[in-house]
């Protein structure tokens, strides 16, 4: 939703048939199938895009997918989801470009609710998530080396 909202063009491809089936009939672009396979990627175009992002809820399949969008695409940043920090530094090996692991984000907001209900102000605990969240991303980047300068230049695919 929110890349819609901001006029972000987008394909979405679904392992998941029923979610794709009802989905695309409303006008969404979402299709059936694994990501794994080059030559879908192909035919949505993927070549073209500003970015490839995976969102896979199974650790090895989105490790196995990172590895075969590499071997496809080496020059398009790669963002990917990842469960917890030992799976993000597995998919920033793989090739991924830059990870979020879901359990930090899940912390990092447990946290900032804590510090809300003991009183702390908004401001200071924006300042502390913020912190905990670079460090903690740091440490992912530093596993493989930061590749974000690849990002730079690329047009949304249309």
């Amino acid at each position: 939703e929110i890349l819609n909202a901001k006029g972000v063009r987008y394909v979405s491809i679904d392992i998941d048939m029923h979610r794709s089936t009802c989905k695309h009939p409303l006008g969404e672009p979402v299709y059936f199938g694994g990501v794994s396979r080059p030559e879908l990627l192909h035919r949505v175009h993927a070549s073209q895009s500003a970015a490839i992002v995976l969102t896979m809820d199974h650790a090895d399949a989105a490790l196995h997918a990172t590895r075969a969008i590499r071997r496809e695409f080496a020059d398009i940043p790669l963002l990917a989801r990842a469960h917890d920090e030992d799976h993000a530094f597995a998919l920033r090996e793989a090739g991924a470009t830059r990870v979020m692991p879901e359990t930090l984000e899940a912390g990092l907001q447990l946290s900032s609710s804590v510090l809300q209900v003991m009183g702390m102000s908004d401001i200071a605990i924006n300042d502390a998530i913020r912190a905990e969240r670079n460090l903690r991303l740091a440490r992912v980047l530093e596993a493989h080396g930061d590749s974000c300068a690849t990002t730079k230049g690329r047009e949304p695919s249309r």
